[in-house]
């Protein structure tokens, strides 16, 4: 899996746009969900990127539900 981010500033705040490249599973949700979460502070919207992922296991979709309520705590949005 492979993982590129880029911040943005807006009037609104901060952008983070992530494109995720590969398979999202049990060997690398944990990486995946630390990878984001260090990033989202004081960002107030994540943009996902899925366009080239191919397998999203359960654990990878629990590591969304984190992402997601880490972002709702700030008052971001995905």
């Amino acid at each position: 899996m492979k993982i590129i981010k880029n911040k943005v500033a807006t009037p609104e705040g901060t952008v983070l746009n992530v494109l995720i490249d590969g398979r999202i599973d049990a060997t690398n949700a944990e990486e995946f969900r630390d990878s984001i979460s260090t990033d989202l502070k004081r960002v107030k919207v994540l943009n996902l990127d899925f366009q080239n992922v191919d397998y999203i296991s359960s654990v990878g979709i629990r590591s969304l539900l984190l992402l997601f309520k880490q972002l709702r705590r700030q008052d971001g949005r995905m």
